[in-house]
């Protein structure tokens, strides 16, 4: 997979995981609530999960970045 296509589904992801945050706090129940707050969580780990992918791609090809594998940007 290129680091355009982890780029693009790291967008996807937080897009995703903003839309399940707003449903988390528009929601009046506590079981729907914590749902969304739990998919919210996920979304996010995915979406990490393919910056750190694209990141570890551009160190591995020797591409100019200032990060490590696994490293903050």
């Amino acid at each position: 997979m290129s680091t355009q296509k982890s780029d693009a589904r790291a967008v996807e992801y937080r897009v995703r995981a903003d839309a399940a945050t707003a449903a988390a706090g528009a929601c009046q129940l506590d079981r729907m609530r914590e749902q969304h707050e739990a998919a919210a969580a996920v979304w996010t780990q995915l979406a990490e999960a393919e910056e750190r992918r694209a990141r570890e791609r551009l160190v591995f090809h020797g591409a100019a970045v200032t990060t490590v594998p696994g490293g903050a940007a």
